[in-house]
């Protein structure tokens, strides 16, 4: 942290600007009943889902249980998203990102046990193999810059998770509303496994199938969940218990690691 104060402040301070945005979107959909939801049309909503760990096999994966419940509320053309999650390699950086075809025409899923080898006999789920089933990224749920599809493996830009495998994320930015139109037929994935348990994203499991520059533990799928469009009530807006805490701590452990490891190890 010491080697980058100036940086480490001002991104802060944007990500605490933006969640502040964030909240009065929040706050909108949360106070306002259900019924009211019909009257202000699609351009508003909140949705909600829970992330469960993509079947690899547990030997391959090195018993990997990453876990996350999220929160995403539209405004208009502006997303605002929480997740938590618990489980995930701890220390490492996480690629997420909202994925699905908005043509209409297919609908996709979280992978199953089958994908295991379609690609590679390896008892993993890769992003070759994954993809079929929970379609492209069309957003890319970064902590900073960029969130379209191009950042998708923007590595750096993700959120860590601390030492116990936790992880929190919080931010609100605009969003092409014919994405926005069908968050109700796409999927969330979370990424990243330390297949080997040594604490860093190697090349023990070979590259990854989308850029072989990058180690598959860090772009391999690890949680995955299906966005499910929610009411407009209070019941829907899922912070967690820890949301206070997380948002203090969850960011500033991120940076810390973000700025102060090295992410990759050959």
């Amino acid at each position: 942290m010491e080697r980058n104060p100036p940086l480490v402040k001002r991104t802060l301070t944007r990500i605490a600007l933006s969640s502040l945005v964030g909240m009065t979107a929040l706050a909108t959909v949360a106070l306002t009943p259900a019924g009211a939801q019909s009257v202000r049309g699609k351009d508003f909503g909140a949705f909600r889902l829970g992330l469960d760990s993509v079947p690899h096999d547990s030997e391959a994966d090195g018993g990997s249980e990453a876990t996350a419940r999220a929160t995403i509320v539209r405004s208009r053309d502006r997303l605002t998203v929480i997740i938590r999650g618990e489980g995930f390699a701890p220390n490492l950086p996480h690629a997420q990102h909202i994925h699905g075809n908005i043509d209409g025409e297919a609908t996709e899923v979280c992978p199953g046990p089958e994908r295991r080898d379609d690609r590679v006999d390896d008892g993993l789920i890769d992003v070759a193999e994954g993809q079929p089933d929970y379609g492209p990224v069309n957003i890319s749920l970064t902590t900073s810059g960029d969130t379209s599809a191009a950042s998708g493996l923007a590595v750096e830009r993700f959120p860590v998770a601390d030492e116990d495998g936790d992880l929190f994320y919080v931010r609100s930015f605009k969003v092409d509303p014919e994405v926005a139109d069908q968050l109700g037929d796409l999927h969330v994935v979370m990424h990243g496994i330390d297949t080997n348990n040594n604490g860093a994203y190697d090349f023990s499991a070979g590259p990854s199938s989308l850029d072989p520059s990058l180690p598959l533990e860090a772009t391999v799928p690890a949680a995955c969940g299906e966005i499910i469009p929610g009411s407009g009530s209070n019941s829907d807006i899922d912070f967690g218990s820890g949301f206070g805490s997380g948002f203090g701590s969850g960011f500033g452990n991120a940076f810390g690691n973000v700025f102060g490891n090295e992410r990759f190890a050959r």
